[in-house]
């Protein structure tokens, strides 16, 4: 059975139409663009689902791995009735931006309430720069 959603990302005001087959959630069929927002006005309706979905996920991908390598500065166990959960320790912020149009835009992230050492920041740096091309994920 062919589902359709539709599909707004948190980094920018693009909205996508999704058609995928049921229980293939990963195999969408095809991509709409229902609405484009002003960041992405030069690129084609055709490439605007995998560049926004591209910055949702550098978004969050660089959040996992503030989670994976700075666990133990960055967050803590919390519980949630009966289950344990993780979060940002109280204080900490993790804070991120978009700058620039485009296939070009940088992400920024800036982590409040606490002092990344410079070792923290140029590993982030190098893994970003790795995953992402250089100088798509500014710290």
């Amino acid at each position: 059975m062919i589902k359709t959603q539709t599909w707004k990302s948190d980094t920018c005001e693009c909205v996508i139409e999704q058609q995928f087959e049921e229980g293939l959630y990963e195999i969408t069929l095809v991509n709409k663009v229902v609405s484009k927002c002003t960041v992405h006005l030069g690129i084609t309706d055709v490439d605007i689902p995998t560049v926004a979905i591209e910055n949702n996920k550098r978004k969050n991908r660089v959040f996992k791995f503030l989670f994976d390598n700075l666990r133990t500065k960055l967050f803590e166990q919390v519980q949630q009735g009966e289950d344990l959960t993780w979060q940002l320790k109280s204080g900490i912020e993790y804070n991120w931006n978009f700058t620039g149009t485009d296939k070009d835009r940088v992400l920024s992230i800036v982590i409040v309430g606490i002092n990344l050492t410079t070792a923290e920041k140029n590993l982030i740096r190098t893994w970003a720069d790795t995953e992402f091309g250089v100088g798509k994920v500014t710290i």
